[in-house]
């Protein structure tokens, strides 16, 4: 009884109308029943993804730290002559 109405949780239709007036009944969840458990992730995977995001942050802040610096460089040597 209990595998039973499981089933019938996953196979809720739904009615829905097309522009011809024609009724099409279209299911919202899929019939898969291990649709719940978890994939399996790898850490290393992980740790590159966050590795090469922090890499690509670090280069845009150095090139902006340089920018400023010889921004500021560029203005003292002008102001002082």
């Amino acid at each position: 009884m209990f595998k039973s109405n499981m089933f019938e949780k996953n196979l809720k239709t739904e009615p829905v109308l097309d522009q011809g007036s024609k009724i099409i009944i279209g299911s919202n969840k899929s019939i898969k029943g291990n649709s719940n458990q978890s994939q399996k992730v790898d850490i290393n995977v992980l740790k590159a993804r966050i590795q090469s995001k922090q890499n690509t942050e670090n280069k845009k802040n150095i090139i902006i730290f340089v920018t400023t610096l010889l921004i500021l460089g560029v203005l003292g040597v002008y102001f002082s002559v």
